[in-house]
């Protein structure tokens, strides 16, 4: 036999020049899984830095936030401390001691019941909502995704 003979019945050459090898189309799978892990990767990288980045917004808004509510409620605290012991004063003329203190006691222990009712109903929503959403359908879809390369 001469060998473009052998060359013609060799199924390695027979086969490259109908069809891809099975090697080469593992490489195509490998490639384009590479490729789309590569690009979820990036993905993920960027919402992540996003998130940081909102966190540390988030962050900087509650710090603001709390030294506000400090110092607003230390004045508010004097002021009130203040006008409980004018109203006691005042209400003491009118009733006894006694009920004067009691009076302002029951006024302060009513406003508070509704204060906390109010707080209770005024809780802050979720932190970064809609970037939690995006990685939740991003890992949903990549599931899909791998779930469809799998089934191929």
């Amino acid at each position: 036999m001469s060998s473009e003979s052998k060359e013609e019945h060799s199924p390695d050459r027979r086969g490259s020049a109908e069809q891809p090898t099975l090697r080469q189309q593992g490489g195509v799978v490998v490639g384009g899984l590479r490729d789309a892990v590569l690009h979820l990767v990036r993905h993920m990288e960027s919402l992540c830095e996003l998130f940081q980045l909102e966190m540390q917004d988030y962050a900087r808004r509650q710090k603001n936030y709390a030294i506000g509510l400090a110092l607003g409620l230390g004045f508010l605290g004097c002021a009130y401390l203040f006008l409980c012991v004018l109203a006691v004063m005042l209400l003491t003329p009118a009733l006894t001691m006694v009920w004067a203190v009691a009076a302002v006691i029951a006024f302060n222990i009513l406003a508070g019941l509704i204060s906390l009712l109010i707080a209770g109903h005024s809780r802050s929503g979720k932190l970064a909502p809609d970037t939690v959403q995006e990685i939740k359908n991003d890992i949903e879809c990549a599931k899909l995704y791998l779930n469809a390369k799998g089934k191929r």
